[in-house]
């Protein structure tokens, strides 16, 4: 998802209001079109990298967790195909 690109080139250059705008517009996109689940992991595992740039761990592992457990899923759905 190019905004999810965008807020990762932000976050690199500690852009963080930027980045955190991206990632927002992101989010948005993933609840508004319903996308597949594997865009809403990307959006958290981003949300995460922003809170892990802001300072604020427990946060960033919160976001970052919900993003593994999305990827779980997902490779157990895979394989059972």
């Amino acid at each position: 998802m190019l905004y999810i690109t965008i807020a990762s080139r932000h976050l690199n250059k500690n852009e963080i209001d930027s980045a955190e705008y991206y990632i927002n517009k992101a989010n948005d996109l993933v609840v508004a079109k319903k996308a597949p689940i594997e865009e809403k992991s990307n959006v958290l595992r981003t949300y995460g990298n922003l809170y892990i740039k802001k300072g604020e761990f427990k946060k960033a592992l919160e976001y970052l967790f919900k993003s593994l457990e999305i990827t779980k899923r997902m490779n157990f759905q895979k394989r059972d195909l």
